[in-house]
């Protein structure tokens, strides 16, 4: 069978005509609830939830204009300061930066920033482990001789969010 042959085949049996060869003759109907499932899974993510939001952080000020903003965005508490689901950095290039992370699902989450300003790809930390850079989290939220909890930090999303973060020194 030639690539022609192939091709018509291919499009006889999408369009549910009849094929030329018989061998090779199905109904799209048979075919039907199989591509409802994959187009209903192509839509979902793996959690089963509607990818639909974004989010976007201002940070700032910003001082010195020099160095990288590093965002961690978490969407489980048990993996809050550990694992996060997506990081973001970008160049420090004015006092008020934007972060965009786009396609998420709808959810609960949390994250941490920091400006690393020498951009030696770490938070930089005195003696007691007092961080010397500037950070901070969702909600401005703050711990207690640490990060706070994700309870603290967290937000829920369900379309586009904006929202505002001012860095501790």
């Amino acid at each position: 069978m030639g690539y022609m042959q192939v091709s018509y085949e291919i499009a006889a049996t999408l369009f549910n005509r009849k094929s030329t060869n018989a061998a090779n003759s199905f109904n799209m109907d048979a075919l039907l609830p199989s591509i409802i499932i994959c187009m209903l899974c192509y839509f979902t993510s793996a959690a089963g939830q509607l990818v639909c939001c974004s989010l976007e952080i201002h940070a700032g000020p910003l001082e010195p204009v020099k160095g990288t903003l590093r965002v961690a965005l978490f969407n489980r508490a048990d993996r809050f300061m550990k694992e996060p689901f997506s990081v973001q950095q970008v160049k420090v290039e004015g006092r008020i930066h934007k972060i965009l992370f786009e396609e998420l699902p709808e959810g609960e989450y949390a994250f941490s920033i920091f400006h690393d300003v020498n951009d030696n790809g770490r938070l930089d930390t005195g003696w007691l482990g007092i961080p010397t850079e500037p950070w901070g989290f969702s909600n401005n939220a703050r711990g207690r001789f640490g990060p706070p909890a994700f309870e603290a930090a967290r937000f829920f999303l369900s379309s586009k969010l904006s929202m505002a973060v001012q860095l501790n020194r």
